[in-house]
């Protein structure tokens, strides 16, 4: 028996290694897509109209950095557009554009936690086209941030084909479970129409896949991984589908953006239920992902 036992242990050697190697390409791809080939959705999205006449590249900036709330920088020199009234709702940390021109913004707890925080959090605003004037539009009396964890809503896009907004919620929830929500909110009549439970959506967008089937994406707060939810002919959601997690366990993703078929960009940043200042882009980082339909493989990489 002895002689047997370094071409058995040379065997067990094999097996764990190649189960190592097996489990180690798995954090990085997953198995074939289900849903199909992904593209880019159409967009509907409308710059509001009372921006017209200012000199174009117009940027939406949330950073907080030179002015409170929400600012339009434009022109190569970053000129600023700002209205001082609209610091009145404290930071957003996301927003979203509907085909008239509407801004929905998400609020974000920044760096310190004050009198109106766990309030704040628990709503959506909106900018109107016309007059730029910023005000409350929906307030989800079930979220209730903490100071174990200040986040409420902090996720939304709209869904253009539907007429309906997407919401992200997680302030129930920590570093041990997913307690999050996923509201799909009728714009016209400003109704939840559906929730779906136990999901804490860091970032949502849409694709679409080769069927022509609009598909909700989510970047999970708790592992790092992309989403997929499939949306029924009556567009709510269906049961997720996991598309890939990010190499790093540390990072989550915060922005996704389809740029073309079966190719995604996201934007990752460390997150914990805590609140910490990550919302600059020096926090930032930036991997390509593209999907081969024929090896069933996502295939990862860091961009910045």
């Amino acid at each position: 028996m002895r002689r047997y036992l370094p071409v058995l242990v040379s065997i067990a050697f094999i097996i764990a290694l190649l189960l190592f190697v097996a489990d180690y390409r798995g954090m990085f791809e997953t198995k074939k897509l289900l849903l199909g080939s992904l593209n880019k959705t159409r967009s509907c999205a409308h710059l509001p109209n009372f921006l017209q006449g200012l000199e174009k590249p117009i940027v939406i900036d949330l950073t907080q950095q030179r002015f409170s709330g929400i600012a339009f920088l434009y022109g190569k020199r970053h000129h600023a557009f700002y209205r001082k009234d609209w610091a009145r709702f404290g930071s957003f940390g996301t927003y979203t554009l509907d085909e008239q021109g509407t801004i929905f913004l998400a609020p974000m707890p920044f760096i310190s936690i004050k009198e109106k925080t766990f309030e704040r959090q628990k709503s959506l605003y909106r900018i109107d086209s016309d007059k730029g004037v910023l005000s409350l539009w929906k307030t989800l009396e079930n979220v209730r941030p903490s100071a174990s964890n200040p986040y409420g809503i902090i996720s939304l896009v709209y869904d253009c084909e539907n007429n309906a907004l997407w919401v992200g919620a997680i302030d129930r929830s920590d570093y041990r479970k997913a307690n999050g929500r996923i509201y799909r909110i009728d714009k016209q009549h400003a109704k939840i129409t559906q929730t779906i439970k136990g999901f804490d959506a860091l970032s949502l967008a849409l694709g679409r896949t080769e069927d022509g089937t609009i598909t909700l994406l989510a970047g999970s707060a708790k592992d790092g991984g992309l989403y997929a939810f499939r949306l029924s002919s009556d567009g709510t959601a269906e049961t997720p589908e996991k598309l890939f997690e990010l190499p790093d366990p540390k990072l989550h993703i915060r922005k996704i953006k389809v740029i073309g078929r079966n190719e995604i960009i996201v934007e990752a940043i460390p997150f914990s239920y805590a609140l910490i200042a990550q919302t600059s882009k020096q926090y930032r980082v930036i991997y390509r992902a593209q999907y081969t339909p024929r090896t069933g493989r996502w295939n990862i990489k860091h961009v910045e």
